[in-house]
């Protein structure tokens, strides 16, 4: 005998927590009346290995069902059972035979019970009016011999037999005690089971039957999961999310319908799901929980490449602009600072870009912006520039205004003199540059001149008088005529020069300085050389006759070679010459005439030299003295030597 190769698996089932191989007769619940029902038999739980050759199934059902028909189930369809028959006979009874036929040749069944399936689908027709009282219609097996309700194994040497018995009362199954007396609803009796037999008690079997029911006023009971919270699928802004939502309900076919449905794609975030369980007269439940996804990827933030640029025309920087991106599974938003399009100053400035999504992921990225000052500063020289000589001074301080301007602060303006410097006089050439903190430069040049105003101070001597030079009608005269300037390298001309021979006279000289600028100051003096006359009387005491006496005319009365006015014949104050040698009126007249007219002058010059003067001429003096000899009782002339 084959053995039966048992296995146990773990299912609540009507208060029995065991499952083995096993042949059920469907539970139609809320059946309405006159409604035509379709009750399955179905194999559950084969084990490995397990070959069924054929069955003979007898059932009994209750007599207000009307008997339709019966067919193949799917299991015998999928696996080309040939041999399927059924008989109805009161009772009322419905006897099934099935035979899996492995002797006709190539046309084999393709499996033999080793998986779950339908083996037979029935047909009735509820009543259309239900006895009172009466809402359920059982189908039973049902024993009247050892043959009823066996499987035998595909080889024909064993016939597997009722192992446990489970009636059905419309809701649940619950075990029935074994029975020795045919016919029985309490399965095989143990006379089934003989050692010869080949019989193995090892089937459980399970009744059914049809519920009947007019209105069903029970709202179904939905059954919705705890909150649920998921991690967001890779690279998605969400995950596709799977629950199950169930429903209880006093008749089958109540279907639950959630929104969003299991399966669905959830964003991430928390999303409310809303189930309803609808049964078939239309009465429904609610409830409802909430699906949450949590967005566990990080934004990455793809930050623009460094940037280098010039400055904007005339200003100290630039506006710069640049893309900075984000890419991340959900939308996500990137934030720089400094911003794009913002004014960046001369310099590198360092920019930080936050790339953030809604659940508080993030990144960072830096770039460097950086402006070059490219634009040269403008500097602006004054025109040339002429001015004099500060006063005594060879040159001038000068002070001038450089004007320059940038488009950047902390330009520097440099001039070579600097303002405020002592320029010499001529003219200067003055190189100004402009240099701003970049670098960048400009340069000018303007000409400062400084003219020589001033004039130079000559200095001439007083006059000059000198007597000639022995034995010339002249004299050789030197002099020094200074000269001072505010410059150096003044020089002196002068008309006639120092050291020349000067006629005897008055010789007007004349002096002037020029400086190198041709600026000149004059002056004049007169340089007198005298004869060496004591007498005055114009004659040089070496050609004079009468060198210590007025001679001019150089009488020489008496041939001696020494001249009439060396000899004092008479007395002094005789002025007229006559032969009297008193003092009087005629002598004062004569005087008078001499000096102040047109008188002729004395003939003895020493004879008019009335106060005895050594090497004197008549004058003013003698004048006097004679008037005090007349008429004041003066002192007679002294008398001639």
């Amino acid at each position: 005998m084959k053995k039966l190769i048992y296995f146990f698996i773990c299912v609540l089932c009507a208060g029995e927590i065991e499952s083995k191989v096993s042949i059920n007769i469907e539970g139609v619940q809320c059946a309405s009346p006159g409604q035509e029902v379709e009750l399955t038999i179905t194999l559950e739980n084969p084990p490995p290995g397990f070959e069924m050759g054929g069955f003979d199934l007898l059932l009994t059902y209750d007599s207000a069902l009307c008997f339709q028909t019966t067919a193949s189930g799917q299991l015998l369809v999928d696996c080309q059972w040939e041999y399927f028959t059924f008989t109805l006979s009161e009772g009322p009874c419905l006897r099934i035979v099935a035979i899996a036929d492995i002797n006709n040749g190539p046309y084999h069944p393709t499996c033999y019970g080793d998986s779950p399936g339908e083996l037979a689908n029935m047909t009735f027709l509820a009543p259309g009016n239900p006895p009172p009282g009466q809402d359920f219609l059982s189908v039973q097996w049902i024993w009247y011999d050892c043959g009823d309700n066996t499987i035998s194994s595909l080889n024909g040497d064993t016939l597997f037999v009722s192992d446990d018995v489970y009636d059905f009362d419309g809701h649940s199954h619950f075990i029935i005690t074994h029975d020795t007396t045919f016919p029985t609803i309490f399965g095989a009796p143990d006379e089934c089971l003989t050692d010869s037999s080949g019989v193995a008690r090892a089937i459980d079997y399970y009744n059914g039957g049809v519920e009947i029911i007019v209105q069903d006023t029970v709202n179904p009971a939905v059954i919705c999961p705890d909150d649920i919270a998921f991690l967001n699928d890779p690279d998605l802004c969400g995950a596709v999310v799977t629950f199950s939502a169930t429903a209880s309900d006093n008749c089958p076919g109540a279907t639950v319908y959630c929104s969003p449905a299991s399966g669905t794609f959830f964003d991430v975030g928390t999303t409310p799901v809303t189930c309803i369980a609808v049964d078939a007269a239309g009465n429904a439940d609610t409830c409802s929980f909430d699906v949450t996804v949590i967005d566990t990827e990080n934004p990455v933030a793809n930050c623009a490449p460094d940037i280098t640029v010039g400055n904007d025309s005339g200003q100290c920087g630039a506006v710069v602009t640049f893309s900075s991106t984000v890419s991340d599974n959900c939308q996500s938003s990137v934030y720089c600072t400094p911003a794009s399009g913002t004014f960046f100053v001369i310099g590198m400035t360092s920019v930080t870009c936050f790339a953030a999504d809604a659940s508080g992921n993030g990144d960072i990225c830096t770039l460097n912006v950086t402006v070059n000052d490219t634009e040269v500063p403008a500097v602006s020289c004054p025109p040339d520039v002429v001015v004099g000589n500060d006063p005594g001074q060879c040159g001038a301080v000068v002070n001038f205004d450089i004007s320059a301007s940038d488009n950047c602060a902390g330009i520097i303006v440099a001039a070579e003199p600097p303002s405020g410097s002592f320029f010499m006089i001529g003219t200067t050439p003055v190189q100004t540059i402009v240099s701003d903190p970049s670098g960048n430069a400009d340069t000018c040049q303007f000409n400062m001149t400084v003219n020589d105003t001033t004039k130079p101070v000559v200095d001439c001597p007083a006059d000059i008088v000198v007597p000639n030079d022995s034995g010339e009608y002249g004299a050789i005269v030197s002099f020094n005529v200074p000269a001072s300037d505010n410059c150096p390298e003044v020089s002196v001309s002068v008309n006639p020069p120092s050291g020349t021979l000067f006629p005897i006279g008055t010789t007007a000289v004349e002096a002037i300085a020029i400086d190198a600028v041709g600026n000149a100051d004059t002056c004049n003096f007169s340089v007198v050389v005298t004869l060496n006359d004591p007498d005055g009387d114009g004659l040089p005491d070496w050609a004079d006759n009468c060198p210590q006496d007025y001679n001019p005319g150089q009488f020489d009365t008496d041939g001696d070679g020494i001249g009439d006015a060396c000899c004092c014949v008479g007395i002094r104050g005789n002025v007229d010459g006559d032969l009297e040698d008193s003092i009087n009126i005629a002598d004062l007249v004569a005087l008078v005439s001499y000096l102040f007219g047109s008188g002729e002058v004395p003939p003895c010059p020493n004879e008019a030299n009335v106060n005895g003067d050594p090497g004197d001429r008549a004058n003013v003096a003698d004048l006097t003295y004679i008037v005090d000899y007349l008429f004041r009782s003066g002192p007679p002339p002294p008398p001639c030597p």
